[in-house]
């Protein structure tokens, strides 16, 4: 079962509360406020979604731990889902999915957080290789589990006023669990963007940083690519 709750919500460090189209996997410390808030503070949370991910009717916490969202593949739900705000101030957050739907983090966040929109449609274990690009440290190192159209990454290693490059394709060696590698030895595919943080919540494309539109739950989708020259 996924994360799901609501304002009536009374559940505490439960992996999954009311989603039965999502699979969880979860040793993660999570719990839901009087207000239906999910906090998620430590731990480990893996979660295979055919509707909605992290789905709060009101807002979501995250402070420490890893969370990795694959799915959902169909428009009509997104692998975050709330109503107010998601501010996230530490850990590890990998979100893959849909783009129908998508929603960032709150823009107000303490951690910095990227989400990738490709034109089209991405194959399952496509490899997608984040660098910083002052050095090539590596950041993220992933092979999807699902078919994908976005990738939303939040990482203390991403910081505002650095530069990053997102490379897809090529090869990657070392160990890999749920899709994602540790010890990664990458051969370079092809430079999807080189981009630079400048916000707390970055949207980007194949063009580059993108300004979105808000959509009906307050986050944000869609968009256009900025014109600086403006």
């Amino acid at each position: 079962m996924g994360v799901n709750v609501n304002s009536s919500s009374n559940y505490a460090n439960m992996p999954g509360m009311s989603n039965t189209d999502t699979e969880t996997t979860s040793e993660s410390n999570e719990e839901t406020t009087e207000t239906g808030e999910l906090l998620i503070e430590d731990g480990y949370l893996y979660v295979d979604a055919n509707g909605d991910g992290l789905d709060s009717n009101t807002s979501i916490t995250m402070t420490g731990g890893i969370v990795l969202v694959y799915g959902p593949s169909s428009s009509g739900n997104g692998s975050l889902d709330y109503d107010q705000s998601f501010n996230i101030e530490g850990g590890t957050l990998v979100a893959v999915g849909s783009s129908g739907m998508a929603q960032g983090v709150s823009e107000d966040s303490s951690q910095s957080t990227i989400m990738m929109t490709y034109s089209e449609i991405q194959n399952a274990e496509t490899t997608l290789y984040l660098e910083n690009s002052n050095g090539g440290e590596k950041i993220l190192a992933i092979e999807p589990e699902k078919d994908f159209q976005t990738i939303l990454i939040s990482s203390e290693d991403l910081q505002q006023g650095k530069n990053y490059i997102l490379y897809n394709g090529g090869s990657i060696t070392g160990d890999k669990v749920d899709g994602v590698y540790e010890n990664a030895d990458y051969q370079e595919g092809t430079q999807a963007i080189e981009f630079t943080l400048n916000t707390a919540m970055t949207y980007l494309n194949e063009e580059g940083v993108t300004e979105q539109q808000t959509n009906p739950k307050g986050g944000r989708w869609g968009g256009q690519r900025k014109d600086f020259n403006q």
